[in-house]
């Protein structure tokens, strides 16, 4: 008897207990391996049902605007539409013109095309409602310029454009009734390029040592933001926006060593990749209401002639946005024009110039919303 159980691998007691109506054992390699599947079959089961269930509830889309990752309002180069004129601004590196500011134009225009992309809830918005969550790919692209209106020969120069473009993917997850958890990765290119009028001003100057850098790269950019929709009594419904952002160029850095000269000549390379950021906005729903927009981002100030055992320097610069809604919050419009005044200041944003540290713009502009809040 006991060779019998033992060989079983059970004990006296447990083979006598089902002689009296107790549990029956079985050996321990059996309990483990049917365990084993049990387990996998029912979490086979369970991923089963949820596909099904998530194919029938969920939709694809293609071709139409989401509130997955919508731009800061201050973010600084998005692909949104904004004209600030008139612009003061400080005097940039070569220029013909004397005095310490200047007056012109900031423009950017820019659109993030939805693709396509997925979504557990089927919404025309991206307002979901709690523990729903949508995905897609965007294409954003932009172009920015910077005129000089009011220059010395009256020739108003274009003195610097900025052209971006990528491929994005963006998130948007309802963590709870009122608030969301956002999410976007890019791979893109930026390409900047000096006016030629204010070139060719710029070498005609006696005194002048200018030098045609090539700012032009490719990066991988990030951004986490966390979304809130809260009642306030003089804004109503408003959503507050806080936000985290990084960028680093996937080359050997944000600009080329050899310059864009005739007669050739280097700078010394960059050394610096990761720039980081943070920003914040409070914006209301309802027409005629204020609402502000803030960017802090830590920018590399670009070390053309420092020596090249040293690193770049880097400058918290700041970008404030203070507007008015004109139209109550309407997805089903995609398009809105809102006033605002802007003020920044830190590394010139602009190609070429972000070797200035103490750059600052201030104006009155116009903002252009599409299908976002």
């Amino acid at each position: 008897m006991n060779k019998r159980y033992a060989a079983t691998g059970t004990s006296v007691a447990t083979g006598i207990l089902p002689l009296v109506g107790g549990p029956v054992a079985l050996p321990r390699h059996s309990v483990s391996q049917t365990g084993r599947r049990r387990v996998r079959a029912v979490l086979i089961y369970c991923a089963l049902n949820l596909l099904v269930s998530v194919r029938a509830e969920g939709q694809f889309w293609a071709f139409h605007a989401r509130r997955y990752f919508d731009p800061l309002r201050a973010e600084v180069r998005a692909a949104q539409p904004t004209v600030l004129f008139p612009a003061r601004s400080s005097q940039v590196e070569f220029s013909p013109n004397t005095s310490q500011w200047f007056v012109g134009w900031d423009i950017t225009t820019g659109l993030e095309i939805p693709l396509i992309g997925w979504e557990s809830q089927p919404t025309r918005t991206g307002d979901f409602t709690r523990r729903n969550w949508g995905v897609g790919l965007w294409l954003p692209i932009s172009f920015h310029m910077i005129e000089d209106v009011f220059d010395s020969d009256n020739s108003s120069p274009i003195v610097n454009t900025d052209y971006r473009f990528a491929a994005m993917l963006k998130a948007q997850w309802q963590a709870w009734t009122r608030s969301s958890l956002q999410a976007r990765v890019s791979v893109g290119h930026e390409s900047t390029h000096l006016g030629d009028e204010f070139s060719l001003l710029a070498v005609q100057s006696p005194a002048s040592q200018f030098r045609r850098v090539n700012v032009s790269y490719e990066a991988l950019e990030y951004g986490v933001s966390f979304q809130h929709m809260l009642p306030i009594k003089v804004l109503g419904e408003a959503e507050l926006l806080l936000r985290h952002t990084g960028v680093y160029p996937v080359n050997a850095g944000y600009y080329a060593a050899e310059l864009r000269e005739t007669g050739g000549g280097t700078v010394t390379p960059p050394s610096r990749k990761y720039q980081w950021g943070f920003g914040a906005q409070l914006v209301p729903d309802e027409s005629w209401r204020p609402w502000i927009s803030v960017e802090l981002r830590n920018r590399i100030v670009y070390g053309y002639d420092r020596p090249s055992t040293q690193d770049e320097d880097t400058k918290l610069s700041v970008n404030v946005l203070v507007g008015t809604r004109t139209a109550n919050f309407d997805f089903t419009s995609h398009f809105s024009v809102e006033l605002y005044f802007r003020y920044y200041h830190g590394v010139n944003p602009a190609g070429q110039f972000r070797n200035d540290r103490q750059y600052t713009i201030y104006g009155t502009g116009l903002l252009v919303r599409l299908g976002a809040r």
